[in-house]
């Protein structure tokens, strides 16, 4: 389970204070929200980062090719649920528009931090870990750089500011339930077939 655990709590405080401290900023203006060319733009750059990263260790062989292949699908996979996510948040109602900054924020800087985690404790999971991890601190780098100052101005509600900074683990855990049922059935198939 790559995904499903928590990033640390003072990462977690800085983002919400991130967006607090932009509605206090701001003050009383119409919040602007994020639009859908950049969102698109920090989903593609996550893309372009992990396919450059795991297809060398998908072409050449691996130290443990199971534990390579978990990690490449789960990725794969939340990928997956991050886009559908914010494809879904856009095509809903202006005010759930407001939220697609700060949740673009809080799962690349969750994605990414569970990749540099995952591969600093195995840096054998990937070809290159080392330097794939040391690359995934300056994406998230980057990617908050650019979406810190882009923050609306609106009052987070309790209920959903709570939702937000689980966001990245709620996701994470749906991918790891997707994964271990696809990976049953597989296994399941390989043996009947087998």
């Amino acid at each position: 389970m790559y995904f499903g655990q928590s990033m640390p709590w003072p990462l977690k405080a800085s983002i919400f204070a991130a967006a607090v401290l932009t509605a206090e900023r701001s003050g009383a203006g119409e919040p602007a929200e994020l639009p859908a060319r950049d969102a698109r733009g920090c989903f593609y750059t996550l893309l372009v980062f992990m396919l450059a990263c795991v297809l060398p260790s998908l072409c050449h062989s691996v130290r443990c090719r199971r534990e390579t292949t978990a990690f490449v699908s789960q990725s794969m996979l939340m990928l997956c649920a991050i886009g559908t996510y914010m494809a879904v948040l856009y095509a809903r109602d202006a005010d759930s528009r407001l939220y697609a900054c700060a949740s673009m924020l809080v799962l690349c800087t969750h994605f990414l931090y569970m990749v540099f985690r995952a591969l600093s404790r195995t840096p054998t999971l990937l070809h290159f870990g080392g330097s794939v991890a040391a690359g995934s601190i300056a994406v998230a780098v980057l990617l908050v750089g650019v979406l810190v100052p882009r923050l609306p101005a609106f009052r987070m509600h309790s209920v959903l500011s709570v939702a937000l900074l689980f966001l990245g683990e709620l996701l994470g855990l749906g991918v790891f339930v997707v994964d271990a049922v696809v990976r049953a059935i597989a296994e399941g198939v390989e043996e009947y077939c087998g």
